[in-house]
């Protein structure tokens, strides 16, 4: 399986616990549930990305001529990072209350790093192995400024309608999710 979502992935395993992982990161994270993953061999994973369109296209007379042009394309190369984290439970605890108690501690600690990578998708700064966030690579041009004051359903679908493509969604935590509804019923 080359590409692949949480999802898909999660269809593929016969492992009840790897199952229960999986849908944890699916109930903590709709972002990284939205997401399509792909297996990589070695340390990093180079790619082309858009950097200018072509300015050559548009219309011609009959008989006329297009000038021919070439967008930009950029080379990136992105570090690969390692997540995860590490459980350990006093065997006390674990003949007082039975494996369940374990389970219930993987599951939190599951639970917490799905938070963690949402936060260093959205703000991660790439300090202490960890990646930059979009918050950091996202360029002046391409935010929206709402000011201190109320949110502004104007802004929201600027926003929208600057974002590239069809798949378009909003993902906020639950304080903007609140204020978006109150703004929309104002």
């Amino acid at each position: 399986m080359s590409n692949f979502t949480v999802a898909e992935y999660s269809k593929t395993t016969q492992d009840e616990f790897r199952a229960a992982v999986i849908q944890t990161y699916k109930d903590n994270s709709p972002f990284i549930n939205a997401l399509t993953y792909q297996s990589i061999i070695g340390g990093s994973v180079t790619f082309n990305r858009e950097k200018t369109l072509p300015t050559g296209v548009g219309f011609r007379e009959v008989d006329g001529e297009y000038t021919s042009t070439q967008g930009e394309v950029e080379q990136i190369t992105e570090s690969l990072k390692i997540a995860g984290g590490k459980t350990s439970v006093d065997r006390a605890i674990l003949k007082m209350y039975g494996p369940a108690r374990l389970a219930t501690d993987l599951q939190m600690q599951v639970s917490a790093l799905a938070r963690k990578l949402n936060a260093a998708i959205f703000k991660g700064a790439g300090t202490s192995g960890s990646f930059t966030g979009l918050q950091t690579r996202v360029q002046a041009a391409q935010t929206i400024v709402n000011g201190d004051g109320a949110l502004k359903l104007s802004n929201m679908r600027e926003a929208y309608l600057k974002c590239k493509g069809n798949n378009k969604a909003f993902f906020m935590g639950e304080g903007l999710y609140s204020r978006m509804w109150a703004a929309y019923d104002a």
